[in-house]
């Protein structure tokens, strides 16, 4: 009797604990089109493995694309960004998104060396929440289409449409639609948007 009391309390004990990390592991986007060998870390593994269309993407993965790799991630709100270009490491560093609580909904990814573009989904709809870090500063996001790239170890970053705030420790610029603007080291303020 006493055997299977035990017994049973270990499978509940594990049954709970198991439960517990699950929410955390919940897909919040997928692989919609992938060129090349883009790979992934993935937080508490110590490999990483290649992506295939229709893989799942989870909160702290990092996107890792190389020479002519390319891959476009689609997220639960609706969120698309492109990622591309050698030595590129583009990470999900905070991801939340409850059509229930809207005020909620944030998003804050990295992009270190990678070419990207992002178009807004529901979580940078109706408030600032969005932010985008770069090599030399960062990006606030409220619904935008934006296109960044490296160019001679510059950050090129153009505005299809919206609005952003491009910041640095030197400055900041405001950039409007079909504007440009780039960033050459964290101690220069960006040039001045103009049109592109």
């Amino acid at each position: 009797m006493k055997s299977s009391i035990k017994t049973l309390l270990s499978t509940l004990i594990l049954s709970i604990s198991a439960i517990a990390p699950a929410s955390a592991m919940d897909a919040i986007g997928k692989v919609t089109d992938i060129a090349g060998s883009v790979m992934v870390e993935r937080a508490g593994q110590d490999t990483t493995q290649e992506l295939q269309i229709d893989d799942p993407i989870f909160l702290n993965d990092t996107i890792l694309t190389d020479d002519g790799d390319y891959a476009e991630l689609e997220f639960i709100d609706e969120t698309t960004i492109a990622v591309s270009d050698a030595g590129g490491r583009f990470s999900i560093d905070e991801y939340v998104y409850d059509p229930e609580k809207p005020e909620n909904n944030k998003a804050r990814f990295n992009a270190l060396r990678s070419s990207f573009k992002y178009v807004s989904g529901l979580v940078a709809k109706d408030n600032n929440n969005v932010e985008i870090g770069l090599d030399f500063g960062s990006i606030g996001i409220r619904g935008t289409t934006i296109m960044r790239s490296m160019r001679d170890d510059e950050c090129w970053i153009y505005l299809k449409d919206g609005q952003i705030r491009v910041k640095i420790n030197a400055g900041f610029v405001t950039l409007n639609p079909n504007d440009g603007t780039r960033l050459s080291d964290i101690g220069v303020a960006p040039l001045p948007a103009k049109p592109w």
